[in-house]
C-alpha cells in the first residue's frame, strides 16, 4: 500500500487500487460531511506540474 499521494494515484490509474479513501472525520459540520483543511484537488496538482517547466525555463532565461 503506497504511503503518499503520487504512488497511490498511479496505482488507482492502472486499476490496482479502488477509489481513494478519506481519513479522519474529526471536523464534522451540520450536513454530515467532513471538512478537510489539507485537501488538495488533483487538478491543482496537475496544473502545478504542467506549469513547472515554464517557470523553470523563465528563471533560466532571466
Amino acid at each position: 500500500m503506497p504511503n503518499n499521494l503520487m504512488p497511490y494515484v498511479a496505482q488507482m490509474t492502472v486499476g490496482k487500487l479502488g477509489k481513494q479513501r478519506r481519513f479522519g472525520g474529526q471536523h464534522e459540520i451540520p450536513d454530515g460531511m467532513s471538512v478537510f483543511y489539507d485537501y488538495v484537488h488533483l487538478a491543482d496538482v496537475t496544473r502545478g506540474h504542467l506549469a513547472a517547466p515554464d517557470v523553470l525555463d523563465a528563471q533560466v532565461k532571466a
